[in-house]
């Protein structure tokens, strides 16, 4: 499945890692969605895992959520509420919001298990894996010192680590929940193989950032991503000459001329140059999900401005493996969650025209 969203301007950085502290409207859009869906998505699963045990054993994560570009966690200066939670921290950044997500569902679910009817839980188990990662250091301690406070609201024993936050969910049943902190650049990220299966949040603050190759190593089977496109960027980067090998990185060796040459054509509207430049994307993306046996492929495409005159500023792209026999239910979930914030009269938050393409 891949899912392409148009939303707002991305905000550039104050440090190495591009962030930027102050929120913006478009931002809180872009983590609300996520929140959304990482509801559905933690329930799904750990229902899963409540109600036919772990897939591959105990030595795997049932679940394993990555945070490609972590920043420091929280922002400033916003006001807001959660359509669904007002009373969630708006400040929260992506990785925040997914810890108190995937927290409270296991609270939830801990709730109805049955020791005489589930016997398997008294032993050892690896439920939920976070992978908080930034190229800065000082980001990376304070999502630690911000994880840290999350999980003791919830009543966790803490068992910490110089790179690792560890909890058992009750001594006795010994259900396991790590947060795992990594400094260093995307492309050096490991990717899991100790997940049956895995979510990735990449959002970075430049496209060089996310070169196809890596990114490639965070989609198939049994994986999503959410990532970010910066169209507008890609655009003009694109207008430079010399910017040749930065769109090759991002696209492959076989779509960087279509579209620098697509940037450089000043007869193209700049909404028809976006719309090509993620046609473009979609493409590669495509290919490399039948490369890793994807037998389903969705395209989902909701057009948003941040002003109503203004063009498109970037894509959220959203890949997953999904066999038909799933009933689809990443897809609609996925769509649910951008149809909550698909208008607003402002135009600040602006979600318009969804069109889904399923594609055997």
């Amino acid at each position: 499945m891949i899912v392409f969203i148009r939303t707002g301007k991305m905000a550039t950085g104050n440090d190495e890692s591009g962030f930027r502290a102050r929120d913006t409207p478009h931002g809180f859009v872009k983590r609300a969605i996520l929140r959304q869906y990482l509801t559905g998505y933690f329930s799904r699963h750990v229902a899963n895992f409540i109600n036919h045990g772990p897939r591959s054993g105990a030595d795997n994560w049932s679940i394993c959520y990555i945070d490609a570009f972590s920043w420091r966690g929280e922002y400033e200066n916003f006001d807001g509420d959660f359509p669904d939670d007002p009373n969630e921290n708006v400040k929260k950044g992506s990785p925040l919001l997914a810890l108190s997500e995937g927290l409270k569902v296991l609270n939830n679910q801990w709730k109805k298990i049955d020791d005489e009817n589930l016997p398997y839980f008294n032993s050892k188990f690896n439920v939920l894996h976070y992978i908080f990662n930034d190229i800065n250091e000082d980001n990376i301690k304070n999502i630690k010192r911000l994880a840290k406070i999350e999980c003791q609201n919830f009543g966790l024993p803490v068992k910490e680590n110089d790179n690792f936050l560890l909890y058992e969910l009750q001594e006795s049943k010994m259900w396991y929940f790590k947060v795992s902190f990594v400094v260093g650049a995307f492309e050096d990220l490991p990717v899991p193989t100790d997940a049956d299966n895995m979510f990735s949040m990449i959002d970075p603050c430049g496209i060089k950032q996310i070169p196809l190759s890596t990114v490639e190593k965070f989609i198939g089977k049994n994986k999503e991503a959410f990532i970010n496109l910066m169209v507008m960027t890609v655009n003009r980067v694109g207008n430079n000459p010399r910017a040749e090998s930065c769109i090759r990185k991002v696209f492959g060796n076989s779509t960087e001329k279509t579209v620098i040459s697509t940037a450089q054509d000043k007869e193209i509207d700049l909404k028809e140059k976006f719309e090509i430049i993620v046609r473009e994307y979609e493409k590669k993306l495509k290919n490399i999900c039948e490369e890793h046996g994807t037998k389903a492929i969705h395209f989902l495409f909701a057009k948003g401005k941040r002003k109503e005159n203004n063009a498109d500023m970037f894509y959220m792209v959203f890949v997953n493996y999904e066999a038909p026999r799933s009933g689809y239910k990443s897809l609609h979930q996925m769509k649910y969650a951008m149809q909550r914030f698909a208008k607003s009269e402002d135009h600040e938050n602006r979600f318009t025209d969804l069109i889904t393409v399923l594609t055997a």
